[in-house]
């Protein structure tokens, strides 16, 4: 798993380039090109968090596992 921090992320792309982004995953998604979403609510001690995830549909088959 890699994870990013703010700084590595902001110097990906430009402000721009993510609208556009955006505004394509939106497109996508209203002519039912996208995967059906998902959310997962945890209650915690001192608060709670949410987990959401989506995806695109693709011709290309990835596979990905954990070792143990």
């Amino acid at each position: 798993m890699l994870l990013l921090n703010r700084t590595e992320i902001s110097s990906l792309l430009a402000l721009e380039d993510y609208i556009k982004v955006v505004e394509e995953a939106f497109r996508l998604y209203a002519e039912g090109k996208t995967l059906r979403t998902g959310l997962l609510h945890v209650d915690g001690k001192d608060g709670e968090f949410h987990i959401k995830a989506g995806g695109l549909g693709s011709d290309k088959t990835y596979w990905s596992w954990i070792r143990r």
